[in-house]
């Protein structure tokens, strides 16, 4: 399949798919990536220790997910 092709097939899609499709393509480039892959190990450890957390903490960890991702 040609990249002409993929841009007729994105451009054809929602915007709801668009994000998908964005977010997909993001997990395809780092889910190889032993740093990235290190990172979620460590916060899925973390999540799963029964710690509570408050929404302010797990805002302040999402903000530093997308800052990592920049």
């Amino acid at each position: 399949m040609s990249i002409a092709e993929l841009k007729k097939i994105v451009e054809d899609t929602s915007s709801e798919e668009r994000i998908f499709l964005a977010a997909y393509l993001q997990h395809v480039e780092r889910r190889d990536d032993p740093v990235h892959r290190e990172r979620l190990d460590r916060l899925c450890d973390e999540f799963s220790s029964s710690r509570r957390y408050s929404l302010k903490r797990v805002r302040d960890l999402h903000s530093k997910l997308e800052e990592g991702d920049k």
